[in-house]
């Protein structure tokens, strides 16, 4: 899942990599809130506002694991407004 780092409005929400043959991990992008709606942390918010997002990915170990979910962190981009 992918979370909103505060409360306020989404106004950027990127994934600098897709899914595709150069990241076989990756299997699956889905945003659920778009740049301009807004976003509410827990416990205030709920299903529909606390999250942004979701990933998909596998890996044949933990460690392979913890490298693709550190790939994908440093590949996303989320900034709230107030």
């Amino acid at each position: 899942m992918i979370y909103p780092p505060a409360t306020g409005t989404l106004s950027t929400r990127n994934l600098a990599i897709r899914p595709g043959p150069e990241y076989p991990w990756l299997h699956q992008v889905t945003w659920l809130r778009d740049v301009g709606k807004r976003v509410v942390l827990s416990p205030a918010g709920n299903l529909d506002t606390s999250r942004v997002g979701f990933l998909i990915d596998t890996a044949d170990s933990s460690e392979a694991a913890q490298d693709s979910l550190s790939c994908l962190a440093d590949a996303l981009t989320l900034s709230v407004t107030p």
